[in-house]
């Protein structure tokens, strides 16, 4: 309980006499995160129906009944996902990145400083476990943060390294929150880990949210240490090619990725990064090397130049 306390003081600090807003679904997590932030001034609460579900708008009438309760500000917005996306990126993947990219332009354009979310250590956990069958790699492992900048927005979940069960303990909610039924469907392999693995491990390694915690940000210094090692090759090459081609390939390698994922984009696949590598190594003209969706790397008076273009939501 005593985290869940100083969570909170370290939340209000932070918000008291900022605009914010609460990304408000109306769910558990996000009704806990209400009961918690409901007395502090300036709160807006941010809905983001993505018209996936038939009782989409029903819930969009019981978030803004929500607002009325608490004599807060409620924008909602909708999203359109195209096929496109979805293929692109899958539901899931889609959803996130376009609700992001939704409420950033709107927190942007309308001076709220902050977004709060109601992220907790299950989330964390889950999403770990979710990256290593997905084989993301070392940088599937980092932690969540608690405080980010991503979107050109700051991201607060002060909640993360909390699990549910203690929130639920400490905050006894009373009032009605939405049920997405879909969150208990395998058709969603994040509902496969909480449901299935997460039940079974538990059974036998009461406290493994907190030991796979532990570990996670153990995997957090050796990421930190390979961005300081990208930082320092970025500046003893000024990225110029024939500096570059010096290096071993893990660290030209290194620069790639790191570049990329302070830019706020995924690494496309590992080929996609081999294409890159044997370009640099093997160039013999001036010429645009790699294109992706949101990644152009390209030459320019012999320097590499990396070059990101904003997804649009469609």
């Amino acid at each position: 309980m005593l985290n869940i306390i100083k969570s909170l003081s370290f939340l209000k600090k932070i918000l008291i006499g900022s605009n914010f807003a609460i990304s408000y679904s109306g769910g558990f997590d996000s009704f806990i995160l209400l009961e918690a932030l409901k007395d502090i001034k300036n709160c807006t609460l941010i809905h983001v129906n993505h018209n996936l579900n038939s009782q989409s708008f029903s819930w969009e009438d019981k978030c803004i009944n929500d607002a009325i309760r608490y004599n807060l500000n409620i924008k909602i917005i909708r999203i359109r996902l195209s096929v496109y996306s979805i293929k692109k990126m899958g539901l899931e993947g889609a959803c996130r990145f376009y609700r992001y990219l939704s409420i950033s332009k709107y927190l942007r354009n309308n001076n709220i400083h902050y977004l709060v979310t109601g992220h907790n250590l299950n989330d964390l956990v889950e999403t770990c476990f979710l990256n290593i069958f997905r084989g993301c790699g070392l940088f599937g492992l980092k932690p969540i943060s608690t405080v980010s900048f991503n979107f050109g927005i700051f991201i607060i979940r002060p909640f993360i390294k909390i699990p549910r069960d203690s929130l639920l303990r400490f905050f006894k909610p009373s009032g009605e929150f939405i049920v997405d039924y879909s969150n208990f469907s395998f058709r969603f392999k994040r509902n496969i880990i909480r449901f299935i693995l997460s039940n079974y491990i538990s059974k036998y390694f009461i406290n493994y949210n907190s030991s796979i915690l532990r570990n996670i940000y153990l995997v957090y210094t050796y990421i930190k240490f390979l961005g300081s090692t990208a930082r320092y090759d970025i500046n003893i090459t000024s990225m110029f090619i024939s500096k570059i081609r010096q290096l071993s390939d893990f660290r030209v390698r290194n620069i790639i990725i790191y570049i990329i994922r302070f830019n706020g984009f995924n690494i496309k696949s590992k080929s996609w990064v081999d294409e890159i590598i044997r370009q640099i190594f093997l160039y013999k003209k001036k010429r645009m090397l790699v294109i992706s969706n949101n990644v152009r790397i390209t030459l320019e008076k012999e320097r590499l130049v990396f070059s990101f273009i904003e997804a649009s939501c469609t």
